[in-house]
């Protein structure tokens, strides 16, 4: 027998700071990874360190955001990237551990701005590794579902209805 899915037009979430790669359940496997390098075990970094939500590893300043928010008084409040990350959610020495392979070097900050398509190529390089493994079948799925050019850190409020369809279906 078939199996009916019933996808509503209902939002994913309202934060921003569900993404893609946190709502497939990819990330977990991504920050084992980063926490198997061995920069992150000499400095006693587990897989939560690499969570733009954790103490540890979040931007001090905007608390993992990655942008401020200013209350205008009679106007729309403005959101500015934050002055201390740059935009890029996590401490600096969280940023200094990186995944590297083929000449490349990635921080848990340049995966989350990469797109799905890219960072399956980049992630291919861990396909023999449990979490990279794993990591790798989710975010296949978005690519067959036709998201591989979202980026894995995009706020899930910023897709279209589409968009949030087929995550969803995934």
């Amino acid at each position: 027998m078939g199996q009916v899915v019933l996808v509503d037009q209902a939002p994913l979430g309202k934060t921003p700071r569900s993404n893609p790669v946190v709502y497939i359940g990819a990330f977990d496997d991504v920050r084992e990874l980063f926490a198997q390098t061995d920069l992150a075990k000499q400095r006693g970094l587990n897989g939560s360190a690499f969570s733009f939500n954790s103490g540890v590893g979040q931007c001090e300043r905007c608390r993992g955001a990655g942008f401020e928010k200013i209350e205008m008084q009679f106007l729309s409040d403005i959101f500015i990237r934050c002055p201390e990350c740059h935009g890029r959610r996590y401490r600096a020495h969280i940023l200094e551990v990186k995944l590297r392979a083929g000449g490349r070097e990635w921080s848990v900050a340049d995966l989350l701005e990469a797109t799905v398509d890219d960072a399956l190529d980049f992630l291919f390089n861990w396909i023999n590794v449990p979490a990279g493994r794993r990591a790798l079948a989710r975010l296949r799925l978005l690519q067959e579902v036709g998201l591989g050019y979202l980026r894995l850190g995009q706020p899930i409020n910023t897709l279209s209805g589409g968009e949030s369809q087929r995550l969803k279906l995934v």
